[in-house]
């Protein structure tokens, strides 16, 4: 499966979840990345996610993952305009 593929299908599980948060986790643990609970608990601390290629940072895991949601969507958003450019480029 390619890097596209695994994005597509992320996004289409976040559109059916309610707790975006967990969802992340849960991918990104069965991708074989490191995931640390209790920093992910702490709103003070700089959190960053790196899934499929996607980069997401806030303070807390609640805002690096609002923020990797709204990279997908601007890649998405790119995507539409410029599919080809942008397939090439995530592979």
């Amino acid at each position: 499966m390619t890097q596209s593929e695994s994005l597509r299908r992320a996004a289409q599980l976040f559109a059916n979840t309610n707790d975006p948060l967990s969802q992340i986790r849960s991918i990104i643990l069965q991708n074989g990345g490191i995931w640390d609970d209790k920093l992910a608990e702490r709103s003070s601390e700089l959190f960053e996610i790196h899934l499929f290629g996607i980069r997401g940072v806030g303070l807390g895991a609640r805002k690096a993952t609002e923020d990797w949601l709204k990279n997908v969507e601007l890649i998405d958003s790119k995507q539409k305009s410029f599919p080809q450019e942008i397939a090439c480029a995530a592979e």
